[in-house]
């Protein structure tokens, strides 16, 4: 599931939220697919790849804030 969001202290910063459950990491290929995303996408600076500007987790989810990319599909 993918969420909009607003930095509480810029109202101009946007991000575009991928929120992945950990209930659905059933194994652990599924855990290292999801830490390669993040550290492909955190290593990436290109203006033809979104940029992965925060991740962090909950004991029920993880949360990937990206840049939001308005005006079209991916």
């Amino acid at each position: 599931m993918v969420m909009f969001a607003v930095n509480a202290n810029d109202s101009t910063d946007l991000y575009a939220v991928k929120c992945v459950e950990r209930r659905k990491l059933v194994s652990q290929r599924d855990m290292t697919n999801l830490q390669n995303e993040c550290a492909i996408q955190a290593e990436i600076d290109s203006d033809y790849v979104v940029r992965l500007k925060h991740a962090t987790q909950t004991p029920n989810n993880f949360y990937l804030a990206m840049e939001m990319c308005n005006g079209g599909d991916l």
